[in-house]
């Protein structure tokens, strides 16, 4: 939170050395006195990412005055009642809870917006943060504003959103009829977040950054690389990073929700997902998930998403999923994309995202550009033939291609191919059809030949139509022939056979590599287990948070960890290599202990304390993350991944005011 929200209230007057010592708030006015109202309003909606019970609500006025709070119910509800008069917009904000899907409290500040007077339903959810932290980013919070990048999300970020049945997230109540929708939908924007997060935990970036780098992309009404508000220097390219990775990630979390196994934290969420829509929605409770219905618009995003990284990255499987998509529908882009998100290509997908966020500023700048020019390029055209196009058996074909608005064409006769380019078949014996696939940033072209041998038809086709036989004419009586000396028979000549083929060498299929920890993340002083397995590979090499030389397969207990670590595994054969990582943070603890106070700044006596805020982040002076304490404790551990943090303390009073932030210290969780 921002320290000017707090202008106006009596500064707290603290010293902190491993322990608070805190002075209570003013007991002046209050702001949003009651005095003079015309009326109050209510403000009621749901909390989601999974949704969330028992989060923390508190709103603010546009002076940044706390105006009211509440807690969210066990149906992740809330209702708060503000003064009329109070000066809009007012802005609801959410931190903590328990969220029903991940299990633990929401990971990151979540906001929504009330822009006009009278009952309403403002929901706060990832989708309705990300919306308001771009309004904001674009200084323009009006209505207008709101509803313009409400579009823009309905044609960039429909990661299981259907606007014909939720078409305002922050305003259209939750039903029976959108439940699903909703969960389903802030869940994979949450997961696409956190994973985000994930992939730059090297960097140091944390997620309410990139929640604003995000949102300031957003605010200029697409999703195009380019943000709003244009950093410069270091932080320009940690922007860029971030957006390029974001992408990234995206790919991946498209596929799993047309699948219909959005995983969360490493494993399937689909049972806690409809398990939650139960526990919101009791009406429900066989819901699920994956009965929300798949669009034209869901799978041709997760199509321009994966061809942002094809013409980067050099990986077929990329190229394969493309292709797979090009051919589906909504009806049965269910069932393909899971058949085609096999192991080997699951593992690939979850590659990419860390691949970027370690990728040099080069392949960075040329992802975000490709989003920005996305929508201005064509399809790739494709001229493929064979010369010739007929021939004799035993006798061999040149395939030549050319092609435009394509990155890179694949074939399952020659392997990754050039844009352009000849091939020699082998001797042919039968008709053969040949296929390829060029894919560019504005999808997938397929085209085919076929190479007809002695004019036979392509095997599996349909049968050639031969002609109807033509009337005979009966032969007239001959009289009985005369036996004639048979000659003697001719001596047999072999059949000629056709030259076999010499049987091309294969080359050894490409390693393929999966690595998987135990846990995302552990306790200080702790192991983590780690598996792995390959296919194709004759060695291994541990890198990172291990080393050494290691079997193809098998698993290892690593550790003690006592920070957060990458662990990567490269495997390879004559062929070539492959690589996989997989990260482990450290959790550490900050143990606080403070003095309650008894007295105001100015003297007097208090009624006591109703709560603490604890702020705190990474940097000096920026407290991404607030937890609410109860006024009766005077101590709490802090458990934060292992690193440096900034606190400072506020403390609200009986009336809800909260007073300024407290002296910031320094702290490590360890």
């Amino acid at each position: 939170m921002r320290k000017e929200r707090y202008a106006g209230f009596a500064r707290v007057a603290a010293i902190i050395c491993l322990s608070f010592v805190v002075a209570a708030c003013s007991s002046g006015s209050k702001s949003g006195s009651s005095d003079g109202l015309l009326s109050n309003y209510t403000v009621s909606g749901s909390i989601g990412d999974g949704p969330i019970v028992g989060g923390a609500i508190t709103l603010f006025d546009a002076d940044g005055n706390i105006v009211g709070s509440a807690t969210s119910d066990l149906q992740a509800n809330y209702s708060v009642d503000i003064p009329a008069s109070t000066p809009l917009p007012v802005t609801v904000h959410v931190v903590g809870g328990y969220d029903l899907v991940t299990q633990r409290p929401a990971d990151f500040e979540m906001v929504g917006l009330v822009n006009d007077v009278g009952e309403q339903t403002v929901n706060v959810s990832p989708l309705t943060t990300l919306v308001v932290k771009a309004a904001r980013c674009a200084g323009d919070t009006s209505e207008t504003k709101i509803d313009q990048l409400w579009q823009t999300v309905d044609r960039d970020l429909n990661i299981g959103l259907d606007s014909d049945v939720l078409g305002n997230p922050m305003n259209d109540a939750i039903t029976e009829a959108n439940a699903a929708t909703a969960v389903l939908a802030n869940e994979a924007l949450g997961e696409w977040i956190r994973r985000t997060g994930v992939s730059l935990m090297t960097s140091n970036i944390g997620l309410e950054q990139i929640v604003e780098t995000v949102a300031c992309d957003l605010g200029d009404g697409a999703m195009d690389g380019a943000t709003v508000a244009e950093p410069a220097g270091a932080q320009a390219e940690q922007s860029e990073r971030v957006l390029a990775v974001a992408k990234a990630v995206e790919a991946g979390v498209r596929l799993e929700v047309l699948a219909g196994r959005l995983e969360v934290d490493g494993s399937d969420a689909t049972q806690a997902m409809n398990s939650a829509v139960s526990t919101i929605m009791p009406t429900l409770p066989d819901a699920d998930v994956r009965d929300v219905p798949v669009t034209d618009q869901a799978v041709q995003k997760a199509i321009e998403a994966l061809t942002i990284l094809t013409g980067v990255l050099n990986d077929s499987e990329l190229t394969d999923l493309v292709g797979v998509l090009e051919s589906s529908t909504p009806a049965n882009a269910a069932a393909v994309v899971d058949a085609a998100l096999d192991a080997n290509a699951h593992i690939t997908v979850q590659g990419v995202p860390t691949r970027v966020g370690l990728a040099d500023m080069t392949d960075i700048s040329a992802i975000n550009t490709r989003v920005g020019e996305q929508s201005d390029t064509n399809r790739p055209i494709v001229a493929f033939g064979a010369d010739p196009d007929e021939l004799s058996m035993g006798a061999s074909a040149l395939l030549s291609w050319a092609s435009s608005n394509a990155d890179r064409c694949s074939s399952d006769w020659g392997g990754e191919l050039g844009t352009e380019g000849i091939w020699e078949t082998p001797p042919l014996f039968a008709t053969t059809r040949y296929e390829m696939t060029c894919v560019g940033l504005a999808g997938a072209t397929s085209a085919f030949v076929d190479v007809v041998v002695d004019g036979q038809p392509l095997t599996g086709g349909d049968p050639q139509p031969q002609p109807d036989p033509l009337p005979q004419p009966q032969p007239e009586p001959q009289p009985e022939p005369q036996p004639e000396p048979v000659p003697p028979l001719p001596e047999p000549q072999p059949e000629p056979v056709p030259p076999v083929p010499e049987p091309q060498p294969q080359p050894q299929p490409q390693p393929v590599v999966e690595l998987s920890a135990n846990a995302q993340s552990v306790d200080v002083g702790n192991n983590v287990n780690l598996t792995w397995s390959s296919q194709n590979a004759d060695s291994c090499t541990a890198s990172g948070g291990w080393s050494g030389s290691k079997a193809t397969s098998g698993s290892q207990s690593v550790g003690p960890i006592t920070s957060t670590q990458t662990f990567t595994l490269d495997c390879s054969n004559s062929t070539g290599s492959a690589s996989n990582m997989v990260n482990v943070v450290a959790i550490g603890q900050i143990q606080l202990n403070w003095i309650a106070p008894t007295k105001d700044i100015d003297g007097s006596d208090i009624e006591g304390v109703k709560a603490y805020r604890l702020h705190y982040g990474p940097n000096s002076g920026q407290y991404d993350d607030v937890v609410q304490i109860a006024g009766n404790l005077t101590s709490f551990t802090l458990t934060l991944p292992v690193g440096t943090y900034y606190l400072a303390m506020t403390t609200v009073d009986q009336e809800d005011q909260e007073s300024g932030l407290s002296a910031e210290v320094q702290l490590q969780s360890q």
